[in-house]
């Protein structure tokens, strides 16, 4: 069965449930959050969700992505950017 049987999500449902009651914490990506085009913005918002920071969106949608076509660092670009304490 996969995950989106009952019974596989009531699983998944409960595995994170037990892990947020040990302190963990949980985010749900799409694919199209971790493509080139939308991976720097979904690790900007990661690394402030990290940092307690404001944020004022979350990660870019799929339209957002559509609409911006330009030509960003890769996400293994950005990683070591930030890695060697770069600024963007």
């Amino acid at each position: 069965m996969g995950h989106a049987s009952y019974v596989s999500m009531a699983k998944d449902y409960e595995r994170h449930n037990e892990a947020t009651q040990l302190g963990w914490s949980i985010y749900y990506f799409m694919g199209i959050h971790i493509k080139e085009e939308a991976v720097h913005n979904t690790i900007t918002y990661m690394i402030k969700v990290l940092n307690r920071q404001p944020i004022n969106q979350p990660p870019q949608s799929v339209s957002d992505v559509s609409k911006k076509q330009k030509t960003r660092e890769t996400g293994a670009e950005l990683l070591r950017r930030l890695r060697d304490g770069k600024k963007g």
